[in-house]
């Protein structure tokens, strides 16, 4: 396991958030397990409320050398979740995105 996925959940365990969302590749699935929730090629470990949420954006069809591009999680991933976790805090059942 990588040390920024190690550094990651040593920091979770310790102060044990609510809600917590790890984004990773595929690969990863032998270290972390299954994901939470996958949508398209990225995959989502944590604890958060369900959601969803489409991207067309794949990041296979990106080369390799445009590494900080391919590591970006879409805002429309990122905004549903959001208004998922807004949602649950503020005890809403469901949320329109």
């Amino acid at each position: 396991m990588s040390l920024p996925i190690k550094s990651a959940q040593r920091i979770i365990d310790e102060i044990r958030p609510r809600w917590w969302v790890i984004e990773n590749v595929r690969g990863a699935i032998p270290y972390l397990g299954k994901p939470v929730k996958k949508i398209g090629a990225y995959c989502l470990w944590g604890k958060f409320p369900d959601f969803e949420a489409t991207t067309s954006k794949r990041k296979e069809s990106l080369p390799s050398w445009k590494k900080q591009e391919r590591a970006l999680v879409p805002y429309s991933i990122s905004l549903a979740l959001a208004l998922a976790c807004e949602a649950k805090w503020n005890g809403i059942i469901e949320v329109a995105v």
